[in-house]
């Protein structure tokens, strides 16, 4: 049965929307035949086809906009596109949300979806959170859990739990909306892995900053040992331009075939 992968846009893109285009390239390599969803509140890609695009504009909360400069925008708008999503009647049991600005490497079924990514156990809050820990802390204190599960990997949901996760937990009516994937892992108790010591090589990082699985890239040959040691790569604007586009170049090569999805 076609997994379902169901991809949010709205952030302009750096790269012309390639992006898209070279994670459905992956994917098709990886998963084969899928369904594709674009939950967006702008115009899609003029190469796409074949997926269902669904008008879901950006939202952030009329009555905060005054108060605190959007600061809380994408967290805002990931809760109202999963919302949304889930309670149209054509949205499927099971499905994968995921993100323009990612990679896969290996061959993946839904199950294995599952284990992508890692949890850890929140520890002592510092004084002064940044907005991500603070969308953390709230799904915490809403689900009573303590595993930080917010990662950039992919993120399989259930679609009658994320109905029941919103009408209990209705983020409309907050002023710091929650981390989607941690109250939801933490309240039907599906964390993939609680990992303390252990390093999984699960999802690669190319990002503007360091820690474990993260990268700085300087020769396009460098991402093929990375390719073969994990499953996926996430990266951002910086991660993809950074020393004349090594990771751009890496990317164009390796997935030069189109997908179904193009025209």
């Amino acid at each position: 049965m076609p997994t379902n992968i169901v991809i949010p846009l709205d952030v302009p893109s750096a790269w012309q929307d390639n992006e898209l285009r070279y994670h459905l390239r992956s994917l098709q390599d990886n998963i084969g035949e899928f369904n594709l969803t674009i939950l967006t509140g702008s115009e899609p890609p003029s190469w796409l086809k074949g997926a269902t695009v669904i008008n879901v504009p950006r939202y952030y909360p009329e009555r905060l906009a005054h108060k605190n400069s959007k600061e809380y925008e994408c967290y805002f708008d990931t809760c109202n596109k999963l919302f949304v999503y889930c309670w149209r009647s054509d949205c499927p049991e099971e499905f994968v949300w995921a993100y323009d600005d990612q990679i896969l490497f290996k061959p993946t079924d839904f199950e294995e979806f599952k284990g992508l990514g890692f949890c850890v156990e929140k520890g002592r809050y510092r004084k002064r959170l940044t907005r991500h820990e603070e969308t953390i802390k709230q799904a915490l204190n809403l689900s009573g859990g303590k595993i930080n599960c917010e990662h950039h990997g992919y993120k399989p949901y259930n679609r009658d739990k994320l109905r029941n996760m919103f009408g209990l937990r209705d983020f409309r009516g907050m002023d710091i909306p929650y981390s989607v994937n941690t109250l939801y892992r933490n309240m039907f108790n599906e964390i993939n892995r609680f990992v303390v010591k252990e390093i999984t090589k699960d999802v690669a990082y190319i990002h503007k900053g360091d820690g474990h699985h993260h990268y700085f890239i300087i020769h396009p040959q460098e991402v093929t040992p990375i390719s073969q040691e994990y499953t996926m790569l996430s990266y951002d604007d910086f991660g993809l331009n950074v020393n004349n586009g090594a990771l751009k170049r890496w990317i164009e090569a390796r997935y030069s075939h189109p997908s179904i999805f193009e025209r």
